[in-house]
C-alpha cells in the first residue's frame, strides 16, 4: 500500500506519455485523443489522495491534471468579433455510408437554413435522396462512392471552380470548391482522410495531412478547411496539417464540441473540425443533432472581413 499512490500516478501518466509519441506509431497516436479523460482521471485521484492525506502525491496529481486541462483549452479562448448582419452558414455532415435515416437528415437540412452543405461518406443512395434539395442548392460538386470516401458539396452560391487534392501516393482525399454570391467569395476544402487504425492507414492519413498543408500554404484566398479529419487536435500528427498554415480552430469561444461517436456519448472526442484562414471571422459554431450517423454534424457561420 505504501507505493499505491505512485501506481495511481503512473497509471495516468503512461497513456499521456504514449500519446506524445503518436507521431511515430499509430497505436501511440490513439492515446493522444483522450486528453480530457486523463484530466478527469487525475482530478479524481487527486481528490482521493488528498482526502487520504497523501499530500505529495495528491498535489502532483492535481498539478498534472491542471497542466493537461490547460493544454486542452488554451486555444479555445474568446475571439473579438465585430457585429455582422449575415455570413455564410455551412453544415459539414459525415453521413455514415450505411445510414438510411433519410428523414432525420432531411429535417436537419430544412430546419438549418444552410447556405452550403458539405458531405463525407457520400454514397449514390444519398445522392439520389438529396435530389429533393437540388432546387434549394442548385450548385453542386458530387463525387459519390459506394465505400466510405465519397464526397459532396451542395451550395446556394455559384461554384466557380473545384480542385481535387491528391496525396503523394495518388489518393484523393480532399476537394476544394470556390464559391461566390451576394458580394461574398469563399473557398471550402472538404477533407476526409482514413481512420488511423493500422500502420498503413496511419501513414496514409498523415501523408494526406501533409499534402493539404503543402497545397494550402500557398493558397491566397480565404478558406474553410472542414470535414472528418479522423484526428483530434491533441494528436502530434495534427501539426502536419496546420504547421505552415495561418488557420485557427473555429471552436474558439464556443467550447470543445465533441462529434464522435454518437453510440458511446460518455467517450466522445472531436475529430470533425472546421479551421478558418485569416480574413474570416466565426460568427457561430455548434454541433447538430444525432441524424443516424456515428458523427454529429458541424455547423459554422463565417464572415469575411472584406465582404
Amino acid at each position: 500500500m505504501k507505493h499505491f499512490p505512485k501506481y495511481l500516478l503512473a497509471l495516468g501518466l503512461i497513456p499521456v506519455l504514449l500519446g506524445f509519441l503518436g507521431r511515430w506509431n499509430w497505436v501511440f497516436d490513439a492515446f493522444s485523443h483522450f486528453r480530457l479523460y486523463y484530466v478527469i482521471y487525475f482530478a479524481a485521484i487527486a481528490v482521493l489522495l488528498l482526502v487520504a492525506k497523501k499530500w505529495k502525491s495528491g498535489f502532483v496529481a492535481l498539478f498534472l491534471g491542471a497542466m493537461l486541462f490547460y493544454s486542452s483549452i488554451k486555444n479555445l479562448g474568446p475571439v473579438p468579433l465585430s457585429y455582422y448582419e449575415e455570413g455564410i452558414k455551412i453544415a459539414s455532415i459525415n453521413l455514415l455510408s450505411s445510414n438510411d435515416n433519410y428523414k432525420e437528415v432531411g429535417t436537419f437540412i430544412r430546419r438549418g437554413k444552410f447556405d452550403v452543405l458539405v458531405f463525407q461518406e457520400f454514397t449514390p443512395d444519398w445522392m439520389e435522396y438529396l435530389k429533393d434539395f437540388e432546387e434549394d442548392f442548385p450548385f453542386m460538386e458530387l463525387d459519390p462512392s459506394s465505400g466510405v470516401f465519397g464526397m459532396g458539396v451542395y451550395s446556394k452560391f455559384e461554384i466557380d471552380s473545384s480542385i481535387i487534392i491528391h496525396s503523394k501516393s495518388g489518393n484523393t482525399f480532399a476537394k476544394l470548391v470556390e464559391i461566390h454570391g451576394n458580394g461574398k467569395e469563399l473557398s471550402i476544402m472538404n477533407i476526409h482522410p482514413p481512420p488511423p487504425v493500422s500502420k498503413e492507414l496511419f501513414d496514409t492519413r498523415n501523408a494526406m495531412f501533409s499534402a493539404a498543408n503543402d497545397f494550402l500554404k500557398s493558397y491566397d484566398k480565404p478558406y474553410v478547411l472542414i470535414g472528418d479529419f479522423n484526428s483530434t487536435t491533441f494528436s502530434p500528427n495534427f501539426k502536419r496539417l496546420t504547421s505552415e498554415l495561418e488557420v485557427r480552430d473555429s471552436r474558439k469561444d464556443f467550447g470543445l464540441l465533441p462529434t464522435w461517436n454518437t453510440y458511446w456519448s460518455l467517450i466522445s472526442i472531436t475529430i470533425d473540425h472546421a479551421l478558418v484562414s485569416n480574413g474570416l471571422d466565426v460568427m457561430h459554431r455548434r454541433v447538430g443533432p444525432n441524424i443516424g450517423s456515428d458523427h454529429l454534424p458541424v455547423i459554422i457561420e463565417v464572415i469575411g472581413r472584406d465582404w
